[in-house]
């Protein structure tokens, strides 16, 4: 369970890492402090998210029986692959869906 929270948070911070370096304003001095104070709401959001949703694919009452759609020998291996998906994939959606709000309500 630790290994799917570690892979989860390392999609969050691939996703954001992704971001800084694609970031508009290169001219300046890079500073990832004020990046990140530029960015708070988006990544509490999104890592309020990602956990809440880890929790509950987490939770012993919730299964997945993946045996009738891919080889037993994948199924832990993709038990991971997912836990890191969900973090990378989930950070770009909350993250465009942010920044869709943003553009609406400051044209």
């Amino acid at each position: 369970m630790v290994l799917k929270i570690i892979l989860n948070l390392l999609g969050i911070i691939i996703f954001f890492l992704g971001k800084f370096l694609g970031r508009k304003n290169k001219t300046k001095a890079t500073s990832i402090i004020f990046w990140l104070k530029d960015n708070l709401e988006e990544c509490i959001l999104i890592f309020l998210v990602d956990i809440s949703i880890m929790i509950l694919l987490l939770s012993k009452d919730v299964s997945f029986d993946m045996t009738g759609f891919i080889p037993s020998w994948l199924i832990e291996p993709g038990d991971l692959t997912a836990a890191w998906l969900i973090g990378l994939a989930l950070a770009n959606l909350v993250y465009k869906i942010i920044q869709k709000k943003v553009k609406s309500v400051n044209p």
